[in-house]
């Protein structure tokens, strides 16, 4: 007489060599030193960080009531860049301050959905700026004359 369990090993064995024997999962890693279309400098399109500020465009626009929306979701995704780029660092103070000063950005953002302000909007852009370029000055290898 066969056990039961010796019936479920024999059954279960033949399975795991079909698990086994799958292809492990690949991934293929961005390619570096690629130029960008310009036109495609948009909040789902990856900006590498020593990308010259002037050839982002929320750095050249300029924002009325009527735009505030667009304004306000293009300086969202800038933010959201800056916050990648944070996360790319190691663990530590400089790291941790970066994020909490990337948290008051966002935190100075959303009052804009309410009721959009140009000038605020251009002082949190003018904020945000400064932070790229502060950034970008400990980038090995980057010119000084990013704009």
């Amino acid at each position: 007489m066969v056990s039961f369990r010796f019936v479920s090993l024999i059954c279960i064995l033949p399975l795991a060599s079909l698990f086994a024997a799958a292809p492990a999962p690949t991934s293929v890693a961005p390619a570096q030193n690629v130029a960008i279309d310009e036109s495609l400098l948009t909040g789902s399109t990856y900006i590498p960080p020593a990308m010259p500020l002037s050839r982002i465009a929320v750095y050249s626009m300029a924002p009325v009531d009527a735009t505030g929306d667009e304004a306000r979701l293009a300086l969202s995704s800038e933010i959201d860049r800056l916050y990648t780029y944070a996360k790319t660092l190691s663990s530590g103070p400089d790291r941790r301050a970066l994020e909490t000063r990337i948290y008051l950005f966002e935190k100075r953002l959303r009052p804009l959905a309410q009721a959009f302000d140009v000038n605020v909007w251009s002082q949190l852009r003018a904020d945000v700026r400064a932070e790229w370029l502060s950034v970008q000055a400990t980038l090995p290898g980057l010119v000084a004359s990013n704009g």
